[in-house]
C-alpha cells in the first residue's frame, strides 16, 4: 500500500522506498507561468504512450514519474550553458567560480539538499499536525540588500527562472522582502513537495553565503542541524 505525501499527488512505494510523481495534480502544480514548458511536458508524456491503435490509458505512473523528473534535470543541464548577463567591466569573479551557469546549478542543487535534509529531519506544517517540514521557498528574515557579485548571481537566478520572486513577503520585523520560490518544474527532480506551508528561513548573511559558496554552505547547514 502506498503512503501519501502531503502537498501534491505523490506516493511512496512501500517496497522500494522510492517516490513517484504522477497524476494531473503533479502536472498542474509544476506550472510556473511558462506555458511552453508545460506543452513540452505534455508532449513528452504523450510520447510514452504505446504506438498501438488503442493506447493504454492512463499512462503508467512510473513513466509519468520519469518524464516529470527528467524535465527538471534537462532544465538544469541547459542552465549550465547560461552566460553571465551583467554588464561588461563588472566585478571580477571569485577564483572558485569557473563557469557562471554551472555555479547557478550548484546553488539550485545545494538548495535541493538543504530542503531535502529538513524534509527528512524536521517537523513542519500547521500547528497540531505531525508532518515533515516541506519547503521549496526561501524567506529572508532581516534586511535584504545585495551588491556586486552577490547581486549579479541573485538577479540571474531570477532572470533564468531558477527561482521565482514574490515581492509581497514580509520579514518577521515587518520589512518588505522578496520570497524566492524554487521553479516548480524542479520539484520532482529534487524529490520535494509542492506544499507552500513551510520555508527555508535565512538571514541576509547566510543567503549571501549560499550565493557565493553554495556547496560549502549546504554542508555546514546539514552539519549544524544534525542527522
Amino acid at each position: 500500500e502506498a503512503n501519501h505525501i502531503p502537498g501534491s499527488q505523490e506516493s511512496t512505494s512501500s517496497t522500494n522506498g522510492g517516490v513517484l510523481y504522477y497524476g494531473g495534480n503533479v502536472f498542474i502544480n509544476m506550472w510556473s507561468g511558462d506555458t511552453r514548458s508545460m506543452v513540452k511536458i505534455l508532449q513528452n508524456l504523450l510520447d510514452q504512450l504505446s504506438t498501438k491503435q488503442t493506447p493504454n490509458l492512463p499512462i503508467e505512473s512510473k513513466l509519468q514519474n520519469k518524464v516529470f523528473r527528467n524535465t527538471g534535470g534537462e532544465f538544469l543541464h541547459l542552465l549550465k550553458a547560461c552566460m553571465r548577463t551583467g554588464r561588461q567591466g563588472g566585478p571580477a569573479l571569485p577564483p572558485h567560480i569557473l563557469s557562471w551557469g554551472e555555479h547557478l546549478v550548484k546553488i539550485a542543487e545545494s538548495f535541493k539538499e538543504i530542503s531535502l535534509h529538513d524534509l527528512r529531519t524536521r517537523q513542519g506544517g500547521r500547528k497540531g499536525r505531525d508532518e515533515p517540514k516541506q519547503a521549496f521557498r526561501i524567506e529572508i528574515i532581516d534586511s535584504f540588500s545585495l551588491t556586486g557579485i552577490e547581486k549579479e548571481i541573485y538577479e540571474d537566478l531570477v532572470r533564468y527562472g531558477v527561482f521565482l520572486r514574490d515581492d509581497r513577503g514580509k520579514s518577521i520585523r515587518g520589512a518588505i522582502i522578496p520570497r524566492l520560490y524554487l521553479r516548480r518544474l524542479l520539484i520532482p527532480y529534487c524529490t520535494l513537495t509542492f506544499s507552500k506551508i513551510d520555508n527555508i528561513a535565512l538571514n541576509s548573511s547566510a543567503f549571501k553565503q549560499l550565493l557565493i559558496w553554495p556547496e560549502k554552505f549546504m554542508k555546514e547547514w546539514k552539519k549544524d542541524r544534525g542527522p
